[in-house]
């Protein structure tokens, strides 16, 4: 799944020197438009400081792998919205999130017959390749954003094959696709560069958010996986909804600590 986000901006500029001053200045600088209350910044202190977002941790009932853009997104708009576009093959709305569920909701996958009988059998005999799963998937949405905000691509753009040239972007350095597209090869070089340096962030969405918020539905996500999907609508998930926050990479915990730090 492609994980999308049309408010994230890309970099401005069309100097590759700047652009990278422009990412480095944001992540390291801190200084950056936020609209986060007092409480909010409070609260991702709290989660950030319980240290790896554990799958046995009972007060994650799901596991959320995502990028720095899509942090810096939560820190703007208040809320991780997911998907902005319909996908029709997998009854995929706007809003819907994949997760990795947890043995904290085994009741309700059991109870709702939810997904397919390998999730089950995931998280009760291996629930820690969940956590491998989701700390995977961050990795990929990670790379691929951060390199679209370089080449100034929205990361919601909807380009036929698109996701595919960005991850071979990332693995064999493939340029046609971009090519084509009139994005000059310093730039493509530079994304590809500074994409590898990303992992991710893992992100842990508490149980009772799950269990008790009506307006939260754990949902069937890709039968071919072992994950779920979170149907959040308009609301998104906000920084409340969140049990845990554990920076994958050193660029992630650099911007974090900028996000998070007291004024």
């Amino acid at each position: 799944m492609v994980e999308q986000l049309s408010y994230t901006q890309p970099v401005v500029g069309s100097n590759p020197a700047r652009r990278t001053f422009v990412c480095k200045h944001m992540i390291e600088k801190g200084e950056r438009r936020t609209a986060l209350t007092p409480k909010e910044k409070e609260h991702l202190r709290t989660i950030s400081q319980k240290g790896p977002v554990l799958i046995n941790d009972p007060q994650h009932g799901a596991l959320h792998g995502t990028s720095l853009e899509a942090i810096d997104n939560l820190s703007q708009q208040r809320k991780l919205p997911g998907r902005t576009t319909r996908r029709r093959e997998l009854d995929y709305e706007p809003g819907d999130i994949s997760v990795y569920p947890t043995p904290s909701v085994a009741d309700v996958i059991r109870e709702q017959e939810i997904g397919s009988r390998f999730i089950i059998e995931q998280i009760e005999s291996n629930p820690e390749k969940s956590r491998n799963d989701a700390i995977n998937y961050a990795k990929i949405i990670a790379q691929r954003h951060a390199a679209l905000r370089i080449m100034e691509i929205p990361i919601s753009q909807e380009i036929g094959g698109m996701p595919g040239a960005v991850d071979d972007l990332i693995r064999h350095g493939e340029t046609h696709f971009f090519r084509e597209r009139r994005i000059p090869k310093e730039t493509f070089t530079l994304a590809r560069t500074e994409a590898l340096k990303r992992k991710g962030f893992l992100l842990g969405i508490a149980t009772s958010t799950i269990k008790n918020n009506p307006e939260i539905i754990l949902m069937e996500g890709d039968p071919n996986n072992e994950d779920a999907r979170l149907r959040t609508g308009e609301r998104g998930l906000r920084v409340a909804d969140l049990s845990g926050i554990e920076p994958l990479g050193l660029i992630e915990e650099k911007f974090l600590k900028e996000l998070i730090k007291k004024e």
